[in-house]
């Protein structure tokens, strides 16, 4: 008991020493997350910082401001502190106002989860985490002692590793927390991403998970058309014929398949079943099966091509695939590509 006593104080003062930095790099994090999600938005029309709390409701020119201060609030505690004056007063008041929407958008959720509307497996959304970083930067801009800005090698370094730690953590809260999410509602068509299917046909367990829960909503009667989307398998039997089969012998009717031989990619097939609700060959109310850490990339392309669907997670064989560690890093990367991407020049000029 001596031992744990005397531990104590000691476990406190580095709890103490350290949530004042690590606040202050993710803070810096979602700055740059809010700067880049206001560029998107003049380049795309798509406003990225949905991602992280949801201002739809208000006229569009006061969100965009709404989300300008935040950033510059976020930004100020990040690289310079609160500071002096009526300035930590206004961050706090910002940080108060920010804790609350995102408080309201976890209540949100958690309401349309106890009625049923939703289904999770993990039914803690990122905006609980978003309005734990508020509440962290209310306090610094509350208490005299972390106001102030304080260099040295240790807090800058905590600060960058926390900085770093928001660009990783950023998408795999999405993939735990929305990824898992089933968003199904009666749509109009029910889009399918291929992924390999070998040499001999035989389907993998990615693709084939995909298209057994595309198929149970189909035969449900939550949507009226299957879209099948890949590329050439490893043999013969090219990734979308494997698919509309399974998808048949699963129940669906052959004239309900529709078939995109060119998604090569995830942007792709996101192109390509857009290109189909534009020559009227499916309606616009789309759901979108993948695995839960695909589904924040799909999701996003749809987003950045200025269509709006709902995801829908493939129901996994087993516990193996819960956590697929090396496809969740590979998520990662690929979901800041996919975000950046609008922004290059020649992304612009086409």
């Amino acid at each position: 008991m001596v031992k744990i006593a005397c531990m104590a104080p000691s476990t406190a003062g580095t709890v103490g020493a350290l949530w004042e930095p690590l606040t202050r790099g993710f803070a810096g994090f979602l700055a740059a997350f809010g700067a880049i999600a206001l560029i998107l938005r003049w380049v795309t029309g798509f406003d990225a910082n949905l991602w992280w709390v949801d201002l739809r409701w208000m006229p569009s020119p006061l969100a965009w401001l709404a989300e300008l201060v935040a950033v510059v609030a976020l930004a100020q505690v990040c690289v310079a502190g609160p500071g002096r004056g009526a300035t930590p007063h206004a961050i706090r008041s910002v940080a108060i106002g920010f804790a609350l929407l995102t408080a309201m958008d976890t209540l949100r959720l958690w309401w349309l989860l106890a009625r049923g509307d939703l289904m999770a497996a993990m039914p803690v959304p990122v905006s609980l985490a978003i309005f734990a970083l508020w509440f962290g930067v209310e306090r610094i801009a509350a208490r005299p002692e972390t106001r102030r800005f304080r260099g040295g090698l240790r807090e800058g370094a905590i600060r960058l590793g926390s900085f770093a730690a928001g660009v990783v953590l950023f998408p795999l809260l999405q993939m735990v927390c929305f990824g898992w999410t089933d968003y199904s509602r009666p749509a109009d068509a029910v889009v399918v991403p291929g992924a390999r299917v070998y040499a001999d046909g035989r389907l993998s367990a990615a693709v084939r998970i995909r298209v057994r829960t595309a198929a149970a909503l189909m035969n449900s009667g939550m949507a009226t058309v299957l879209v099948v989307s890949g590329g050439p398998g490893d043999g013969a039997v090219h990734e979308v014929d494997a698919m509309a089969a399974e998808a048949i012998r699963l129940g669906v009717h052959p004239d309900r398949i529709r078939r995109d031989f060119g998604g090569l990619s995830s942007a792709a097939t996101v192109r390509n079943a857009l290109g189909m609700v534009r020559d009227g060959a499916i309606g616009d109310r789309l759901l979108v099966v993948s695995e839960y850490y695909h589904l924040p990339r799909l999701k996003l392309a749809f987003q950045l091509a200025g269509t709006d669907v709902r995801t829908v997670p493939a129901s996994p064989e087993g516990t193996g695939r819960r956590w697929a560690i090396p496809s969740m890093a590979r998520e990662t990367v690929a979901f800041w590509a996919y975000c950046l991407r609008p922004l290059l020049p020649a992304e612009r000029r086409a």
